[in-house]
């Protein structure tokens, strides 16, 4: 009886967690949109709750690691057992629903990644954009003044060290 208390908790985990992705999917596209049109308010608001959506994140983590443990625990599998292999070692279809769940779990956060590297690629882009325009003024103030030799020189933009 323990054992299906347990692998109904760790699904109810599981399915907050696959919530919580789609939650962080949703404003990672708003963030997108955001970048896109410059709206600087917007981002910050976006922002504040991808804070807290990240620490709810943390705690449901913590609270489904706890739980999978316990359950590896009654079902004698080590502490780094799969989703698929307590499904395997849970009676009947019982486990049906935390391959599932696992499954989408790891589709959302694929998804969340690549859709958070076109977002850092936006900012990136906007900030060389910021550093050009910048340098643009500085020089151009420095060069009126027969100054710009006394400009530092500019430090290696993330591009150049990549490249």
């Amino acid at each position: 009886m323990g054992q299906d208390v347990s692998a109904a908790a760790l699904a109810g985990h599981l399915a907050s967690q696959v919530e919580l992705q789609r939650k962080l999917l949703s404003l990672a596209h708003a963030e997108e949109e955001a970048l896109r049109r410059g709206d600087l308010r917007a981002l910050r608001t976006i922002t504040a709750e991808q804070e807290g959506a990240v620490l709810d994140g943390a705690r449901l983590e913590r609270a489904r690691a706890d739980e999978a443990l316990r359950l590896c625990e009654q079902l004698g599998l080590g502490p780094d057992a799969s989703a698929a292999e307590l499904a395997a070692a849970l009676p009947g279809d019982e486990g049906d629903g935390l391959e599932q769940a696992a499954a989408e779990l790891r589709a959302l956060v694929a998804e969340l990644l690549d859709l958070n590297r076109r977002n850092r690629s936006l900012i990136e882009q906007e900030l060389g954009t910021i550093d050009h325009l910048v340098r643009g003024v500085i020089l151009g103030q420095a060069s009126r003044t027969d100054d710009a030799r006394a400009l530092p020189p500019a430090p290696p933009r993330l591009v150049d060290r990549e490249a």
